[in-house]
């Protein structure tokens, strides 16, 4: 098995910051490089990842804040390993994750994209995980139309998945895991660890806070390549094509109400012209 290069972008999360790095530096596979993206942090972040020793840990510092895609993208550009393993600055691995993660590699060596189930915490306090949540392997791009279904803290990723549909989109502000999910499950099958290998937390005062409007927004530019591309539409089957036509109607119909009591033409008017090329 190949080393792994674990991306941790962050920005402002020193509080954070420590307990992210000790379950990465503490991982039962030692065989692995940590690269964090200081995405231009302001606190004491730029103090603490100096006091760090461990040779296999490395830091590129932004200038200026470019958001967590571009951080994210400068990582996967500086890693030296096939794999790519991601984990969020305020999330947390258990130590056996990517042990996990590695032997299911080693029985299935043609999967190119893991994932695992994950704990989710609200200030500390456990939280239970909506149906709607469950995760899944195989070929999940049916399963990603609805909603993210891949934590990017849980994912293990070959450079193979990057070099055939790219990085993160950096025009993307907020879901940009879930554009990214579509396109890569579009063309790739995923493998997953039943097990819970992470703890998302959740419910701190600088988590990114957007309205309902802005996330299916950009869910639409996430999905307008799958169903406006007769190539990419005519690759689903039909079951899936009906699947998707309704998320986006659906979607366009709730901002064509938002966007008649809010003025924003722009939008207004690209919604409006998704609806006629969908027929509506």
């Amino acid at each position: 098995m190949s080393t792994i290069s674990v991306i941790i972008p962050t920005y402002n999360r020193a509080k954070y910051l420590p307990r992210a790095l000790e379950s990465v530096l503490t991982q039962t596979h030692k065989d692995l490089e940590l690269i964090i993206v200081d995405d231009a942090s302001s606190d004491s972040t730029t103090e603490y990842l100096k006091s760090i020793t461990d040779p296999r840990f490395s830091v590129i510092k932004h200038n200026n804040n470019l958001g967590v895609s571009a951080a994210r993208n400068t990582g996967i550009k500086a890693a030296k390993n096939k794999w790519i393993a991601f984990l969020d600055s305020d999330d947390e691995w258990l130590t056996y994750k990517l042990q996990k993660q590695i032997e299911l590699i080693n029985a299935h060596p043609h999967i190119k994209i893991i994932h695992s189930n994950e704990q989710w915490l609200f200030k500390g306090v456990k939280k239970n995980q909506p149906s709607k949540y469950k995760r899944y392997g195989g070929y999940v791009f049916e399963k990603c139309l609805p909603l993210c279904s891949i934590g990017p803290s849980t994912s293990l990723v070959h450079k193979e998945v990057f070099d055939t549909v790219g990085l993160f989109n950096e025009a993307f502000p907020v879901c940009e895991d879930y554009d990214f999910w579509l396109r890569a499950t579009y063309k790739f099958k995923v493998g997953l660890v039943e097990d819970i290998l992470v703890n998302k937390h959740g419910g701190h005062d600088d988590q990114l806070s957007v309205t309902h409007h802005e996330l299916d927004y950009w869910r639409t530019q996430a999905l307008v390549p799958f169903i406006f591309d007769k190539e990419a539409f005519s690759g689903l089957s039909k079951g899936i094509q009906k699947q998707l036509k309704t998320i986006m109607l659906r979607k366009c119909e709730r901002l064509t109400k938002v966007y008649s009591q809010i003025e924003n033409k722009d939008k207004s008017d690209q919604i409006q012209a998704y609806l006629k090329q969908l027929n509506i």
